[in-house]
């Protein structure tokens, strides 16, 4: 297992890096145990509950944000800007679709498999990830190791 972990890495398309594991699968895990989805559902409730609303980030923007990056390792946040350059409210995206520029690490793509392709732009996206060892693209979720333990479960 170990050396199939050093071998993942984010494939380079021309435009943006895939992910270094399918985000499409991912977000199908958690709901292959009642236990694994209420403890991400736990971790983000508990963080959300600590919240401050601001004027640019409301508390559903918020609530979105933490569970993509419980749940993949990454979360985004788009900061549109008004004609004059002035800061609009965040507007989450899903990062399961959201993926980053091959040429620029500032630039981020919002990727659907029935739509076409969207790039935001260069940075206007915030990106918090939970670091991975094995590359600096994207983060990883802390559960991976469980994943097995959980479709295991799931099977039984």
């Amino acid at each position: 297992m170990a050396d199939l972990l050093d071998n993942l890495y984010c494939m380079d398309n021309g435009r943006y890096y895939e992910t270094p594991v399918d985000f499409y699968g991912l977000a199908k895990a958690p709901r292959q145990s009642a236990w694994h989805e209420s403890a991400l559902y736990f971790k983000r409730n508990v963080l959300t509950g600590c919240f401050i609303p601001h004027k640019l980030l409301n508390r559903q923007t918020f609530s979105a944000f933490a569970l993509d990056w419980f749940t993949f390792g990454n979360a985004y946040l788009e900061l549109p800007r008004n004609r004059l350059g002035g800061p609009l409210p965040f507007k989450h995206s899903l990062a399961k679709y959201t993926r980053r520029g091959s040429t620029d690490l500032d630039q981020y793509w919002f990727i659907r498999r029935w739509k076409e392709e969207h790039s935001f732009k260069p940075g206007s996206v915030c990106h918090v990830l939970n670091p991975d060892i094995n590359q600096e693209v994207y983060g990883m979720p802390e559960y991976m190791a469980a994943l097995l333990a959980t479709s295991l479960a799931h099977l039984s």
